[in-house]
């Protein structure tokens, strides 16, 4: 090797070690200033609050969209059209079974019920006259041979008059319309002086709503969460307070294109707070065996990583976790924590690794 060669190498070498020796260096100054900044930004402790791990039954939950309808829910019609001389009840209004809801103009109708028994009399004389005829009195009808007793009222029309009576009594009472069962009236929208032809002879609609059904999609994949009779929770979009209870009733027995199958539960309506046709959140909760069980807010993202906190000796100590199902509010923890120990579950969002907190309570 030449001396040039040498030089060139010692002097290579040189800038190596300087730059190393500078990188080194960088690097001790760059701790000193974290420490220095972590110490500047935390000058008291981090506000936490805690829970022991532990483990318990945890409840998987099965959530879906449904929407609500009166168990009891009924299109009262117009069984007439004559004219309606008076309508008895507005939307929103609460009817007893039995109550008169409109009644219809019986002009018509009287008309036709007193021709109706003028002709039954008639008939009736009719019969008297061909049953004395052959040989019996009205009274004797009993000892008459059926056939005979049966061309009797045939012929006199008697029996056809008794029909043509009992089809206008029965129209007559139509005239009044009444409640089928209490309930309260909805899409009123017939006039009195009008036709019911007009509004489609339909009257009202009532709605008894002490019950409501629910029907709901379930993936065929959960079917095994699903069974008659089991427990279901109801969650309004207004209120997201306290849930409606009620309990599956149907299960519709085919899968549709989607891969989903229709399920219906019933739900009490607690002081009438449901209304038919509402969207609600439906859910079905099932037990897993004991596992250790943490708040969901214990959980944060660190570098698209799942991590906790846990408290030791004043401080926070960041720890992976691995996690399984959860539900609205917790979630089970598979590995990264053990049973009791102290987990942060509030106050966690800006915990670094060992930052100093102080346990509060809530």
């Amino acid at each position: 090797m030449t001396s040039k060669k040498i030089i060139f190498f010692y002097f290579l070498l040189s800038c190596v070690v300087t730059l190393f020796s500078c990188s080194s260096s960088e690097t001790k100054e760059q701790k000193k200033i974290d420490e220095s900044i972590k110490k500047e930004f935390q000058k008291e402790a981090i506000k936490v609050g805690l829970i022991k791990a532990e483990k318990k039954a945890f409840e998987k939950e099965l959530l879906s969209n449904g929407k609500l309808s009166a168990s009891r829910k009924a299109d009262i019609p117009f069984k007439l059209n004559e004219v309606i001389t008076s309508i008895r009840i507005k939307n929103g209004a609460h009817v007893a079974k039995g109550a008169v809801l409109a009644t219809l103009d019986r002009e018509i109708i009287n008309n036709k019920l007193e021709q109706s028994k003028i002709a039954l009399k008639k008939a009736k004389i009719e019969f008297q006259d061909i049953l004395l005829g052959f040989g019996y009195h009205i009274k004797d009808t009993a000892t008459v041979p059926e056939e005979i007793l049966n061309n009797i009222k045939i012929k006199s029309n008697y029996e056809n008059a008794q029909n043509n009576l009992k089809d206008v009594q029965r129209q007559f009472t139509e005239t009044t319309v009444r409640a089928p069962f209490s309930g309260t009236i909805a899409n009123l929208q017939a006039k009195s002086h009008n036709l019911p032809a007009t509004f489609d002879r339909v009257l009202c609609t009532i709605i008894n709503a002490s019950q409501m059904e629910v029907v709901f999609p379930v993936l065929e994949s959960e079917l095994n969460a699903v069974r008659t009779g089991k427990k279901v929770e109801v969650i309004t979009f207004v209120d997201s307070g306290t849930p409606f209870t009620g309990e599956i009733t149907e299960i519709n027995p085919i899968v549709d294109k989607n891969g989903l199958v229709e399920v219906k539960a019933t739900i009490a309506n607690k002081n009438n707070q449901l209304f038919d046709g509402m969207n609600v959140k439906v859910k079905i909760k099932n037990r897993i065996a004991s596992s250790i069980v943490v708040p969901k807010t214990a959980i944060l993202l660190r570098q698209d990583k799942k991590v906790v906190f846990k408290y030791e000796k004043g401080e926070a100590i960041w720890k992976y976790v691995e996690t399984g199902v959860e539900n609205s509010t917790e979630i089970i923890i598979k590995s990264g924590v053990k049973e009791g120990d102290q987990v942060i579950v509030s106050g966690n969002e800006n915990l670094a690794h060992k930052s100093k907190v102080q346990v509060v309570k809530d």
